[in-house]
């Protein structure tokens, strides 16, 4: 409805035979009308029923002010009927105002509500992401402690593999001092003139021997234990490895469950007649390749270690997930020394 339209279905004016003011009948059809479509305003709570609570309450508000307008232009030429036209002002407006207060309560309400279910929204979409921070550095600890593990397990496989080495190289030495002894009593032997000297020597040489033998039994223990041990040794680190790569792969579940919570869009604003939505963007930073390449391999670059490789097939194991191996014969060809004569 025009302004022009308002004002005249609405117009209050003095009776001039009388002087006794009146309310059209068309002021009061349309007061009835605008009470009838406030009536339909039982609650607010969805955008629809806002947006008609609104528009009745921009048609209220512009019928009492169009009164009151009119009522106060009605009032300046005629000052004794002054009261009267605001006695009829207020018979129009009275229950319209009441009812727009009433209205804009429900409206007040409803925004009120929808405020407390965003901020409730928010509290827990931080609650989430917070508790997934946590597990991730719970999982990443966990990552850091089995590969710190690993890391000393190498370390003690490798002093042991030296204290091995050196006790074989003991072993080959004294083996090579009992050898050169049976030789020397040999010699001995050979170069005694008398039954009691060679007997001596003999016997002597028999002792050597059999230090010989005991010596190379034990150097073979030797070379057994070790060999076991390497085996083991190979054992836990393959273990550990595993622990490694599942603790990985777990740290890198957290993270990209952390990830999928942070990037969670905002609940949007739902207070207005329009909506808005707001969305983030993120810096990238590496801080776990090895978790990264668990969870999402297209994203690393990663290259095999060809000596650690041949460490495990050193002590004898074949079965390596991811490689294959190529068995070659190789051949070492020594050059013979060269033997001058002097004459």
């Amino acid at each position: 409805m025009s302004k022009q339209q308002l004002e005249k279905a609405i117009e209050i004016a003095p009776e001039p035979s009388s002087l006794q003011v009146s309310i059209p009948q068309k002021a009061i059809v349309l007061k009835g009308d605008l009470l009838a479509s406030a009536a339909t305003i039982r609650e607010v709570k969805s955008p629809v029923q806002q947006e008609a609570a609104v528009a009745v309450i921009a048609d209220m508000k512009a019928f009492t002010r169009a009164v009151k307008k009119l009522g106060l232009d009605a009032r300046r030429p005629f000052k004794d009927v002054q009261d009267a036209v605001i006695a009829k002002e207020r018979e129009l407006t009275t229950e319209v105002e009441a009812e727009i207060d009433r209205a804009e309560r429900l409206v007040a309400a409803y925004q009120a509500e929808l405020r407390r279910q965003q901020e409730a929204e928010r509290q827990e979409a931080e609650r989430k992401r917070q508790e997934a921070i946590r597990e991730e550095q719970r999982r990443a600890a966990e990552a850091q402690r089995v590969e710190r593990e690993r890391v000393e397990a190498e370390q003690r496989a490798e002093r042991e593999r030296v204290e091995r080495e050196k006790e074989a190289q003991r072993q080959r030495d004294e083996i090579e001092r009992l050898e050169r002894q049976r030789k020397e009593a040999e010699e001995r032997a050979a170069l005694a003139h008398t039954q009691a000297a060679k007997d001596a020597a003999a016997a002597e040489t028999a002792r050597i021997q059999k230090e010989s033998a005991e010596a190379e039994a034990r150097a073979a223990r030797a070379r057994q234990e070790s060999a076991e041990a390497e085996a083991r040794a190979a054992e836990e680190k393959s273990r550990l490895a595993q622990e490694a790569f599942e603790a990985e792969l777990a740290a890198a579940e957290a993270a990209e469950d952390a990830t999928a919570i942070c990037q969670a869009p905002i609940p949007e604003d739902k207070t207005g007649v329009t909506g808005a939505s707001v969305s983030e963007e993120f810096d990238i930073e590496f801080t776990d390749l090895h978790a990264l390449y668990a969870a999402h391999r297209q994203c690393v670059d990663l290259t095999g270690r060809k000596q650690a490789v041949k460490d495990l097939i050193r002590v004898g194991i074949r079965e390596i997930p991811g490689v294959r191996l190529i068995a070659k014969t190789k051949v070492a060809v020594r050059a013979a020394k060269q033997s001058s004569l002097l004459v």
